[in-house]
Parts: structure tokens; sequence; C-alpha cells
């Protein structure tokens, strides 16, 4: 026993002396590393204990309304805490704490006369809905919310309703979990010190040494790189370097808003119960199908409450005979077309790439695309327009004229502004094919859903359903602009100049007010981009400054519209056009197909970064587009006209 203490002793003065006489940069290096490993078991502590706490105690609490009312009545008082609560049930354990984080969790009871007359201050709106524009609902401590406040309804005696507020003390947790990692910190840091001092030898110095200097001299590394980006716009790279660069932003864009939200999720308590992702709460997957599967279900082809197309309507007619109207068989059809059609286009433009390579890129550009994965989790109707607008660009190549129109008219019997790409395609020599083909694919998707009602669900005669959908569709672009224009849910995942400008200016912005003057801007602003369109000559980069122009000029446009650069990404890695400012475009659109919601604004999720980054990239991106076409000879606008006559 003497001699092992006598050991440990002199190891204990090894590690003393090491310390000692350790350089300045290996100090810096071991400190930073020791509280990486502080940082860990910190973000440890709180996701898998202090989450799973409060989740824990909020369900206790919302199952058992009815005891919290008796203690009410027992207690006689507005304002319990958790221990007074604790006292009461029979089960002390009710709300077990996991690794010894300390809380003062208290509840508050209040009437709705005391509500009403109190709004301001408890955070509330009129309809007992939380203000997020209240000061009370967004104060922090660092980076957790200072305060959780939840607030339910429960009735009293005499039917009198009463509001109670759970809330806790967010600065206490926060103690709590520094001290439990604290412990760890220090266990861990003996570990590694006597690690060190163990594997101590010339070899491993040298080594330590010649990674200090490199991490010391991270800012040259940084700058050189900084240069090499900027080299590469001078580059003339090739489809497998384009290919490279452009999987390479989406993965890591992917990767860094995956690992992001991972760690809010630990230090930050989600404003519902349930886990929320960068796009909906959990609870609204596959949301836009079922809302409008079950409306159409419920009402038919009365549109007062929705805004969807007759071409919609059909796919629902569709997915419901050969479902049996059953919804959760439908979105799977619908999600198994996109992902299957998405590999196919993909595919047919990498067919010169290794198997195994081509898994990989497919697999990135899919499955790590915010936009394809924002479609893929609301399966909205946009992925069908998606698929008609990338086989009207793949014909127009092949020259297949009447198909291009077709699908074009395809696409806008889903929703309407696929008909401005008529102005990407038209030519005096193709005007009347590419005419009739949108034409008939409009025709036919617009009429077939009433046809066929005469036969399937929802059933009736063909000219009253028709009528039926005419009368009530303006009720429902009412519906839609007071909802997703007028409403603050447009600026939710929304990229237009007008959802960025809104997302500035607060939620307290009265759009209502100044709605007619943007109106006239935004119709002024797409009849001048129409006449750019028209006086363009490469079609690629029209398609570009016309998409750039439908997302940016709308009133409100969704994020799962990005998901058609989708279409110009592809054709532009497969091009030969060696421009700098073509690269500059190629990496824009990737930057689109990241999320970057890493700032959310006035306590809402929803309203985040995105937005605006995604607003300023359009723009460059259509900047861009029509300084390349400058090179090919931009024309007069009488000469442009005629090539349509």
């Amino acid at each position: 026993m003497i001699i092992a203490f006598f050991k440990y002793e002199q190891k204990f003065k090894n590690v003393i002396v090491y310390i000692s006489q350790m350089s300045k940069k290996n100090f810096l290096f071991l400190s930073s590393l020791l509280f990486l490993i502080l940082y860990i078991g910190f973000l440890y502590n709180s996701f898998y204990f202090h989450k799973d706490n409060v989740k824990n105690f909020f369900k206790t609490i919302k199952s058992k309304k009815e005891l919290i009312i008796d203690i009410h009545k027992s207690e006689r008082t507005d304002k319990i805490n958790y221990l007074n609560l604790k006292d009461h049930f029979y089960n002390p354990n009710f709300f077990k704490v996991k690794n010894e984080i300390n809380y003062k969790i208290s509840i508050e009871f209040y009437d709705l006369e005391f509500i009403n007359n109190n709004l301001n201050k408890l955070g509330l709106k009129k309809n007992l809905e939380k203000d997020i524009t209240n000061i009370i609902n967004s104060e922090r401590f660092l980076f957790l919310k200072k305060n959780y406040i939840k607030f339910m309804k429960v009735k009293s005696e005499k039917e009198k309703y009463l509001l109670f507020k759970f809330q806790s003390d967010n600065k206490t947790i926060f103690y709590s979990i520094f001290l439990n990692s604290i412990n760890n910190f220090i266990i861990l840091s003996a570990i590694l010190l006597l690690l060190l001092n163990y594997f101590y030898s010339s070899t491993l110095v040298t080594q330590i040494k010649s990674l200090l200097m490199r991490i010391l001299n991270f800012h040259r590394h940084l700058l050189k790189l900084i240069n090499k980006l900027k080299n590469l716009l001078s580059y003339k790279l090739n489809k497998r370097d384009k290919l490279n660069l452009v999987t390479s932003i989406i993965f890591i864009g992917f990767i860094s808003s995956f690992l992001y939200y991972y760690l809010i999720e630990s230090i930050t308590y989600p404003p519902s119960p349930d886990i929320f992702t960068p796009f909906h709460n959990i609870i609204n997957i596959f949301c836009d199908y079922y809302s409008i599967d079950n409306y159409f279900h419920l009402n038919g082809f009365n549109s007062s409450k929705n805004n969807y197309f007759p071409g919609s309507l059909l796919i629902i007619q569709i997915l419901k005979l050969l479902t049996f109207s059953n919804p959760y068989i439908g979105v799977k059809i619908i999600l198994i077309s996109y992902i299957s059609f998405i590999i196919l286009f993909l595919n047919s433009f990498l067919k010169e790439i290794k198997i195994l390579e081509k898994i990989l890129f497919i697999g990135i550009l899919t499955f790590c695309s915010y936009p394809f994965l924002f479609t893929f989790h609301t399966a909205n109707f946009e992925g069908f327009v998606f698929i008609g607008l990338a086989l009207s660009f793949l014909f127009y190549y092949k020259r297949k004229h009447y198909l291009t129109g077709f699908f074009i008219g395809f696409a806008s019997s889903l929703k309407i502004y696929p008909l401005i790409f008529l102005l990407v395609f038209a030519r005096r020599s193709n005007i009347k094919k590419l005419s009739l083909g949108i034409f008939s694919g409009l025709s036919i998707m617009f009429f077939l859903p009433f046809i066929l009602s005469s036969f399937i669900f929802p059933y009736g005669n063909v000219i009253e359903n028709l009528n039926q959908w005419i009368v009530t569709f303006p009720e429902g672009l009412i519906f839609y602009k007071n909802h997703m224009v007028l409403g603050w849910s447009g600026v939710h995942f929304g990229h237009s100049i007008l959802n960025s400008l809104w997302l500035i200016l607060g939620p307290g912005f009265n759009l209502n007010k100044f709605y007619g003057a943007f109106v006239i801007i935004l119709a002024i602003l797409l009849s001048l981009c129409c006449i750019k369109v028209i006086r363009m000559k490469k079609v690629l980069f029209k398609f570009i400054f016309c998409l750039t122009t439908v997302c940016l000029l709308a009133p409100t446009s969704t994020d799962y519209k990005l998901i058609h650069f989708f279409i110009p990404l592809v054709f532009m890695i497969n091009s030969r056009d060696k421009n700098k400012d073509s690269i500059k475009i190629l990496i824009l659109i990737s930057l689109l197909m990241v999320s970057k919601s890493y700032i959310y604004f006035y306590d809402n999720i929803y309203a985040n970064t995105n937005t605006i980054f995604n607003t300023f990239i359009l723009v460059y991106i259509g900047l861009l587009s029509l300084r390349i076409d400058k090179l090919y000879g931009i024309e007069s606008f009488k000469n442009a006209i005629k090539k349509f006559i």
C-alpha cells in the first residue's frame, strides 16, 4: 500500500512538473481541450436529463388537472409550488428528477376576469393564446428561455373557468447543470492529464507541437482557404468538379443544420411539449396533403376554404380511387412518386458515373436537400408541379414542343404560376405547338375531375360541380389571402420580397393598410421582369431568371417552391459553360438547397433567418443570370417580340 501510494504521489508530481514546464501554446491547447470536454459534459446533462425532466413534468401535470383543481380548493391559494403539489399526490415520486437537477416550479391560477384585465402582463392574446410579440414570452437567460410558461384551461366549481400557468425558473436549472458538469470536468481533466503524463515521450511531444502549430496557424489556413474559394471561380471546372462542389455544399449544409438543431434541442426546451423540426411540428407531417384530402372528402368541389385548382383535385380523386379513400396509403403513393421521379431525373444526367458514386451523389442531392425534404415533409403538390416543369424542360431540349407545352399546362392546372414559363420556351417556330400543348394539358387536367365526378367521388352532375367550384373559388382566394398573405403564416418558410420585408418589420406591422400599394409595386416589377425574360436569349438563364421572379414577386412564396431550382442545377452541372458567373450561380443555387434557419425571431421558430438569406440569394441569382445573358447580346424589345410572331 505504501509503495503504491508513493508511486501515485510521484505520478502526481510528474503531472505538476509537466504542467509547470508547459509552453503557453501547449497550455492553451490543453485548456481548450479540457473546456471542450466540459461543454460536451454540459450538453450530455442538459439533453439527456433536463429536457426529459421538463417534458415529463408538464405531461404529468396535464394528465392530472382534476387533482390540481382539488389542491387549489384545499390550499385556497392561487399559487402552488412544486413541493406542495408533490405532497398531495399518493405517489411521492410522481415526478422523478433525473441527474439531481434543481427546479423551482410554481403553478398559478387565474380567473377569466383577471386574465381579460391583464392580458399584456400575462403575455396572452384575447383568445388566450400566447402572444409571441410580448417580451414576457421572449426573455432568455443565456441560451435558455428564462421561464417555461405554459397555460391550460381547466374547470373549477360551478362551471367557472380558470387558467393555470405552469412556470419554472431557468437560472436555477442552468446553475444546477453547470455544477454537475464541473464534476465531469474535474474527473475527465484528471484522467486526461494522467494519460498525457503516462504516454509522455519525445515522439508524442513532437506530434503535439506539430498539431499545436497547425492550430495556432489556423488563421493562415483560413486565409488560404478563402483564396482558394476565390480562385475557384476562375477555374475551368468539368462536370465531375461541379458535381463534387455542389454535393459538398449541400452535404456540409445538411450536417451543419442537423448538428445545430441537435445542440439547440439539447439546451433549449421546445415551444411545445412535442419535439420540433426545422420544418413543421411533428404532428403536422404530410399536413398539406392530409388537409386538402380531408377538405375535399367533406366538401367536394366547394372551394370556399381552399385555393386548389382542379388539377390538384383530380390527383385527390385518383388517389381516393386507388386507396379506397385511405389518405395514409395515398401519402405513401405521393412520396414514392416524388422520390422515384427525382432519382430518375438525376440519374439521366449521371449515366457515365460509377454506380456506387452515383448512389452517393443522388442520395446527397435528394435526401440532404432542404427544398426536397420540405416538400417531402409536407407532401405538398408542388412536387407534381416540379415533375411537370422538369419534363417540359427536358422535352424542350429534345425539340418536342407539343410535349413541352403539355407539361407546362399540366403544372399550371395545379398552380397557375407555371404559365409564365411560356415566355421562356416560346419562339416563332414553336409557338403553335407550344400553345396547343399548354391548352391540351390545362384543359384535360381542368375538366377531367368534373367529368369523373359523374361516376366516382364526390359524385354528382358535371355542370353543377363545375359551377360550384367556379362560384366558390374566389372565396377560397380571399381565404388564402387573409391567411397566407395578410396573415403572419405566410412569413413562415417564405422567401418572397414581401415575406422578408414583413419579417423585418415584425408581426405587429399592419400589412393590410399598405397591401394595395405593395400589389401595385409588385405588379410593375413583374411586368418589367417579363419584358426582360422576352429580351433574353439563353433559355437556361431565362428559366433561372423567370424562376427567381416567380419566387420573389409573389405576395408569399413557400420554400418547397425552391425545389424547381434542381432543374437548372443539373443542367448547369452538365453544361460546358466556363463563365465565372455561372459558377457563382451554381454555388448560390446549392446554398438554396441548404437550411439556414439558425436564428429565429419573435420567439417563433418558423420566423427565422432562412427567409432573409433565401431572398438575398434569389435576388443575386436573378441579377447574375441577367449579366450572363448580356454576353449573348440582349435584344431590343421590338426585335424580341418578333420571335413570337
